[in-house]
């Protein structure tokens, strides 16, 4: 269904979602950006992005990218264990905030290395870390997962209010139309950064690669951090930060989060499969999601991976 444009406000505009069973998803439109509603509530966005770009730079600070639902709370908790040179029992897990919420300014606080997550796209995040060579890691997951897999955590955040029907949500999903607006948007900004050369200090790593050969990925991200983790140690934080055990000491409680749902239950991690879409898509919605990918991906440098290695088609897909 057509959006609703609701009144102005602080240099942006408030976008109401709606869908053809009755969903509704309020949104902020924010110059090239879309952002949750309460954005404009808490801050004047004109300050609150400005503070960011100017985030002071420090040596040994590392930026974990990605579209929402690519993994950047499991991978980050991977990385803060690789970069500790403490015995692992000894490293907790972590929730690190995104850099676009408001506690950034007590990001800027933490000693070194510093690491930041972030779902804004590379125009956005501090001009100087790129002026000084930080390190960046962009993570990429198969957009037929990341859509149900955002589908889901829109749905349980209590903060966001997203009602829309499965079909609704990917609907506006494939318009771009949706909170940090298009995947394929992201995914050609950072294209452009990779392929201009000027910028070398960027290494992507895809999730499904993450998942089945962790090893391997892992010690292609140690070298490009420049850590000196053994053999062994990569494969003891690959047992400890298991997307599994992650899930547990979230749903435990073991791990606080401010991502709760109505019932005040946390939802940060839910299955964390690869190629769980199969699950959800219609035969009609896949047909339209590849004709969306071959336009879209046509000249991507990315390659996606939509199945895991060894797989069963449900039936209603076969």
């Amino acid at each position: 269904m057509a959006d609703t444009d609701n009144m102005d406000v602080k240099g942006g505009r408030f976008v109401l979602l709606k869908d053809e069973e009755g969903g509704e998803f309020q949104l902020y439109h924010y110059e090239d950006l879309i952002q949750a509603k309460y954005l404009p509530l808490m801050f004047e966005p004109k300050e609150f992005f400005s503070s960011i770009k100017n985030l002071q730079y420090k040596k040994g600070d590392i930026f974990v990218c990605a579209y929402p639902k690519s993994g950047n709370h499991w991978f980050s908790n991977i990385i803060n264990h690789m970069l500790s040179t403490k015995d692992l029992d000894e490293i907790e897990f972590i929730n690190v905030p995104l850099l676009e919420t408001p506690i950034m300014k007590t990001l800027q606080e933490r000693p070194s290395p510093r690491l930041f997550v972030s779902h804004l796209p590379d125009s956005r995040l501090p001009r100087l870390h790129f002026e000084n060579g930080g390190k960046i890691i962009l993570i990429l997951r198969n957009p037929k997962d990341v859509v149900v897999s955002y589908w889901y955590h829109l749905s349980k955040d209590r903060h966001l209010g997203c009602s829309l029907s499965w079909s609704g949500f990917l609907e506006h999903f494939m318009k771009g139309n949706v909170l940090f607006g298009s995947y394929f948007d992201y995914l050609k900004k950072w294209q452009r950064l990779i392929q201009d050369q000027k910028y070398s200090s960027i290494l992507y790593v895809y999730y499904e690669d993450l998942k089945e050969r962790p090893l391997e990925e892992l010690q292609k991200v140690q070298k490009f951090l420049g850590t000196d983790g053994t053999t062994h140690r990569l494969n003891q934080i690959i047992t400890k930060c298991s997307f599994n055990n992650l899930k547990s000491n979230v749903d435990s409680g073991r791990l606080r989060t401010t991502l709760v749902d109505e019932n005040k239950q946390p939802f940060v991690y839910r299955k964390g499969e690869i190629g769980d879409w199969m699950n959800h898509f219609t035969v009609l919605q896949n047909k339209q999601f590849d004709e969306l990918l071959d336009r879209e991906l046509k000249d991507s440098i990315f390659k996606f991976r939509y199945r895991p290695s060894t797989h069963r088609i449900p039936k209603h897909q076969l």
